[in-house]
């Protein structure tokens, strides 16, 4: 493991991004999984700019989802693929059917999960993934198990309390 320390978000967002851009010229093909939030958006943003002056491009490459929230109205701003839409995904040159995301509003939960579970098939080349405030990672909260695949679950409390920065409604999620 190598850890880095960086003076600035700004430096840690330049050093994150650069790294990103290298592996996908590395790899045009590249398989991300890619989170929401505000923590991630500084990068994002450095990567559209990487597309915007041809340095790279996401054209062969495919972006998925890290997780969603459950009971929000679809289109709802709040919801991860709407943040990563606003983001990134609307700022790159990423064909629309090979941006895939979970549709928590499907009349079939368990059904929408195997159909994700699918489209993820051999996995990714490249996860972003930041840690929760009570330790979970995608949603995935303390106690789930490392093998469990695309499933919905309860929130824990500070995960519904952290949602709220997100929200323009009062309406938390309570599952995601």
């Amino acid at each position: 493991m190598n850890l880095k320390k960086f003076d600035s978000e700004i430096a840690w967002a330049d050093h994150i991004a650069s790294r990103w851009r290298d592996r996908l010229r590395t790899n045009p093909r590249l398989r991300m999984c890619l989170p929401a939030g505000h923590t991630p958006m500084r990068v994002f943003a450095a990567m559209a700019k990487y597309v915007a002056s041809g340095q790279v491009s996401f054209r062969e490459a495919e972006v998925f989802t890290l997780d969603e929230f459950g009971g929000l109205l679809p289109g709802d701003s709040a919801l991860c693929v709407q943040q990563l839409r606003h983001g990134l995904i609307d700022q790159i040159d990423l064909p629309p059917e090979q941006f895939h995301f979970l549709r928590t509003d499907a009349e079939n939960l368990d059904t929408e999960c195997l159909r994700y579970d699918e489209a993820i098939g051999r996995g990714f080349d490249l996860t972003v993934l930041g840690v929760g405030l009570n330790g979970h990672l995608g949603m995935n909260e303390p106690g789930t198990p490392a093998d469990r695949t695309t499933h919905p679950v309860v929130l824990h409390p500070t995960t519904v309390e952290a949602s709220r920065r997100y929200l323009t409604h009062a309406q938390a999620p309570t599952w995601g």
